[in-house]
């Protein structure tokens, strides 16, 4: 585990699997709060103690960005937290959590037990006291929401922007290019992808662009695309063809 102190008060958990992982921690005066919870209950046990060491005895606000597995796993660590997200992550994980976890159970780290989102929102949920928002950002997936830290100015997107083009798994591509449109208007000092450690407006300008061309069938230049970069992009195109 990386860890990366970022602004005022977050911080950056990164994990090496699944083209780094990325959780992020803001401390506020009321709440510590955890976006995402990675692949089981042994990293998240992990972070718990470096809390600890950190002298944060706040109750802790754990976020799922979004139901993919590899965001949700570890919220069975959390047993006593506020878990929180958008309406349709909970649906989603209640119906397909078992199924997820059969399919890629190869990945768990520690125990994985089904915990679901104890609170849940449907456009915005504002913590005032601590000036943290979270809020529907549908795109990736139809559930995908962001955490902005007021303060701060940080942006954590979770599955949203990716690099160097996005994964389109929910059909409503022009919804989604209304989310990359939100990001940049609202400029923010630091913005935090799930994945990977390339975190820019620049990129957000990149995968706003390359969702602009695949809905109106412009030619996109492919000239520095590795094999699976290739498979992203045609699995993209088969899930935009279905709207």
């Amino acid at each position: 585990m990386k860890i990366q102190r970022i602004g005022s008060r977050g911080i950056v958990f990164s994990f090496p699997e699944l083209d780094q992982v990325n959780l992020v921690a803001i401390y506020g005066k009321q709440f510590t709060y955890l976006c995402d919870t990675f692949i089981g209950s042994e990293p998240m046990e992990e972070i718990k103690k470096f809390f600890i060491k950190e002298n944060r005895n706040q109750p802790i606000i754990v976020f799922n960005s979004h139901w993919d597995w590899d965001h949700v796993w570890g919220n069975c660590a959390f047993s006593d937290s506020i878990i929180l997200s958008h309406q349709y992550c909970r649906e989603n994980l209640e119906k397909g959590f078992w199924s997820e976890l059969e399919r890629n159970k190869s990945y768990i780290r520690g125990d994985v037990k089904p915990l679901f989102p104890n609170l849940v929102f449907t456009e915005e949920i504002m913590f005032a006291e601590d000036q943290v928002k979270f809020y529907h950002t549908p795109g990736h997936t139809n559930d995908s929401a962001s955490c902005f830290d007021l303060v701060d100015g940080t942006l954590y997107v979770g599955d949203n922007v990716e690099y160097p083009i996005p994964y389109v798994s929910h059909p409503d591509v022009n919804t989604y290019i209304q989310t990359l449109k939100s990001y940049i208007e609202l400029a923010p000092k630091i913005i935090i992808t799930g994945h990977g450690n390339r975190w820019s407006l620049d990129l957000v300008k990149d995968n706003l662009k390359y969702l602009k061309q695949l809905v109106s069938d412009q030619e996109i230049d492919q000239s520095d695309w590795n094999e699976d970069i290739m498979q992203r992009h045609q699995e993209n195109m088969k899930i935009w063809r279905k709207l």
